[in-house]
């Protein structure tokens, strides 16, 4: 049995987990479903939720990708973030505050040989590259959530500019 879904009305492509008798559980052909699901979003991507709303303390996301997804760089305040690989490879690249590469941190599921977790308590400037067709990672921190904790770069095209989040992608490769 996969995962059940909420039915509730959320943001194209995010999903809250139904919990029964406080347990929620997922198989990996849920993995094929979001991708579907991704490839079918504007913002190419697609997220369940397993926390129960947005002002718990920890939030948990399974989040698919897909490899046109642009994940503009940004950077947290007062949050820590983790990533989990769970398929697919992605690199996670940290900026100074100009916008120049600091780090580049290649991923993948546990048997790729690649690193596939990683944790941040800094406040750096970071983009998620999705390095094949898709790729689907565990993503938790704290909650609750706040818009403004998350700022995004000036130097990066907004997400709205699909020609220069696509150029930028490439030129990030």
């Amino acid at each position: 049995m996969g995962i059940s879904r909420s039915e509730k009305k959320h943001k194209p492509g995010i999903r809250y987990a139904v919990y029964e008798n406080g347990i929620s559980h997922i198989k990996g052909i849920e993995i094929e479903s979001e991708k579907k699901n991704a490839t079918s979003l504007e913002t190419k991507r697609s997220r369940i939720c397993f926390h129960l709303n947005s002002n718990e303390a920890i939030h948990e996301m399974m989040i698919t990708f897909h490899k046109d997804t642009y994940v503009r760089p940004h950077k947290h305040v007062s949050k820590t973030e983790s990533y989990l690989v769970i398929d697919g490879e992605i690199e996670i690249v940290f900026f100074d505050d100009g916008g120049k590469i600091k780090k580049r941190v290649p991923m993948g599921n546990c048997a790729s040989g690649k690193d596939f977790y990683l944790k941040s308590i800094s406040d750096e400037w970071h983009t998620v590259l999705i390095k094949t067709d898709f790729a689907t990672i565990l993503e938790v921190t704290n909650g609750p959530f706040v818009a403004n904790d998350c700022l995004f770069a000036e130097w990066a095209p907004y997400a709205t500019d699909t020609a220069g989040a696509k150029a930028y992608i490439q030129s990030l490769l």
